[in-house]
């Protein structure tokens, strides 16, 4: 089973140390399949995180899109990973804290995760979890924890559109950066991911502010919004 993370590492101050019955640890569940960039962050931060990685490849067997998004018929798509890789972890009782996830991860997979009854907090580069959702069409689950990073530079075209397509909850904050490409700068991304893991596993966006705040010259041009 995963541990409960201690409140008091989370604010730094827990003096019990390795000897702390809690986790000083967030289990993060990353989705390989458009969500790569963001592997050597939680390498570095072996301290700080256990990771759980999820098809680490380009091009294997489930790196294709369903037959509803108009792409050819194959035996295996991104939809089947949720049932024959990340449901069996979970079921064993590994369930991850924060969920990191891009590009057609964030489309397909985690919107398929949360079909099958299951919604932990995520940071989705890209932020496109709406064409799925229209394509299936499904509603989104209440209590949603999300932070949902955009770039004006996306080909995804959902710089403007994310702010009236996602769903209005209160755990979702949309993270609009006029410089990001669909592949974010590698260290550009790396500074905003703490902030973005804390804000989607608290639901409260005062890290995020916080980075935006101390970083005046290189954040300054972060559009925050919340979702309430």
């Amino acid at each position: 089973m995963s541990k409960k993370i201690c409140p008091f590492w989370e604010r730094g101050i827990c003096k019990f140390g390795d000897k702390c019955k809690n986790s000083h640890k967030y289990n993060i569940f990353l989705f390989g399949h458009g969500g790569r960039i963001m592997i050597d962050y939680c390498i570095i931060n072996k301290n700080k995180i256990k990771l759980t990685l999820f098809n680490t490849k380009r091009g294997d067997k489930y790196d294709n899109y369903p037959v509803i998004w108009k792409s050819k018929d194959t035996p295996f798509t991104l939809v089947d990973i949720v049932p024959n890789l990340i449901l069996p972890k979970i079921t064993s009782g590994i369930e991850p804290d924060v969920i990191l996830c891009g590009s057609r991860g964030g489309q397909i997979i985690l919107p398929t995760l949360w079909q099958y009854g299951y919604n932990y907090p995520a940071v989705v580069i890209n932020g496109d979890i709406v064409n799925h959702y229209k394509k299936t069409k499904q509603t989104f689950p209440n209590n949603l924890k999300l932070v949902l990073l955009v770039g004006a530079k996306d080909y995804f075209n959902n710089y403007d559109t994310i702010l009236s397509q996602a769903p209005w909850q209160p755990g979702i904050f949309i993270v609009r950066d006029p410089e990001m490409s669909h592949f974010p700068n590698y260290n550009r991304l790396n500074k905003m991911l703490p902030a973005m893991i804390q804000t989607a596993k608290t639901g409260s966006g005062i890290s995020l502010f916080q980075l935006k705040k101390n970083n005046p010259t290189e954040f300054s041009n972060l559009e925050i919004f919340n979702r309430f």
